[in-house]
């Protein structure tokens, strides 16, 4: 296989993909510091392993 320009292209082509990469990962960190903090669990399945064991199985709180 004959490879076909220089290394300077190479380095002239990776530029462009260098700082649409860093673009990609700086907008994922701003929608990430964006998203809404977890709540607890709350409804029916919340207490489920506490309330609903086995009888004689101990269940670590």
């Amino acid at each position: 296989m004959k490879v076909q320009g220089s290394a300077s292209l190479f380095v002239d082509g990776l530029v462009p993909a260098l700082w649409l990469g860093a673009g990609a990962v700086g907008l994922a960190a701003a929608l990430a510091l964006l998203m809404p903090p977890q709540r607890k669990a709350e409804g029916p399945a919340a207490g489920l392993a506490a309330v609903e064991a086995p009888v004689g199985v101990t269940v670590a709180t």
